[in-house]
């Protein structure tokens, strides 16, 4: 973990409720127990996936509030027994630090050892390009990905419109047929689990001035099901599309990826993208 907390510190949970039932718990009574940890220094938010967030509030000791519940957390059996999800992030000016403290203490404490589940890796699924019968399917999965965008989005500028599914839908297929484009999809059974959108760019506009002009293979979105996510599917995704790309003569493969969505970093600098400009953004107050 970076050292520097001046860009601000936040822990995210994720509890199986079910866990927390049969264990016999409350599971509200839990939640405000969990509250009462952040109550002085942090403000809280919840995702659409049932994601807690506790943000340090600026000019407050959130770090120490922060630190000691981990250390309170990493003792108790009930969210050993019953976590899912448990992230720390860290922010300085220039970018933002992620450590899975679940899995950590999955490897070393040996009271998470206990409740570490023995999950056999999901390999039956299968990419394939685009049909029609999958195309409610796909819709809902851009769906959920503009759900995410629009909850990590502090400003409230990304939003999820009433019209957003179908219009946006529409959007992304008159841009694939205009683009040379293409969509591959993970198949699992007979659902649709993930889906990359690629498209084919040379020159035209400012960068007729400003550019050689190579051919870019632009990756537009890339989405996987929040439950398949980390068994290779968004990997296998970008895979597709490199080999789409390369078969087309690209010479590179561009995204654009939203500075908060960490997750998505992470995987594309794994598979082997670099960061060669900023987006950045200033609200006019």
């Amino acid at each position: 973990m970076n050292g520097n907390t001046k860009g601000g510190m936040a822990m995210l949970i994720k509890l199986d409720e079910d866990k927390l039932k049969n264990a016999g718990y409350d599971v509200e009574s839990v939640i405000k127990h969990l509250d009462k940890f952040f109550s002085k220094a942090c403000k809280k938010s919840v995702s659409p996936s049932g994601e807690i967030i506790y943000e340090g509030i600026e000019g407050k000791d959130h770090f120490t509030e922060i630190m000691l519940t981990y250390i309170r957390l990493r003792k108790a059996e009930w969210f050993a027994e019953s976590c899912i999800k448990w992230l720390l992030y860290e922010s300085d000016k220039n970018d933002i630090y992620e450590e899975d403290l679940l899995a950590k203490e999955r490897q070393t404490n040996p009271l998470f050892i206990k409740y570490t589940p023995k999950i056999k890796k999901c390999t039956d699924f299968e990419i394939i390009e685009y049909q029609a019968a999958y195309e409610e399917q796909v819709k809902d999965l851009l769906v959920e990905l503009q759900t995410y965008l629009s909850f990590l989005d502090k400003r409230g500028v990304l939003v999820l419109k009433e019209s957003y599914r179908n219009d946006y839908f529409q959007y992304v297929m008159r841009e694939v047929e205009n683009n040379s484009g293409k969509i591959f999809i993970a198949v699992s059974g007979d659902r649709a689990v993930g889906a990359v959108v690629c498209k084919i760019f040379q020159g035209g506009g400012e960068a007729e001035i400003t550019t050689s002009c190579p051919k870019i293979g632009f990756i537009s979105d890339l989405v996987v099901s929040e439950n398949q996510r980390g068994n290779g599917i968004g990997t296998n995704l970008l895979s597709a599309a490199e080999t789409y790309f390369k078969e087309n003569n690209c010479r590179y493969i561009q995204l654009e990826v939203f500075a908060p969505n960490i997750q998505a970093r992470r995987l594309y600098e794994k598979f082997g993208f670099g960061v060669n400009c900023y987006y950045m953004s200033k609200e006019i107050k």
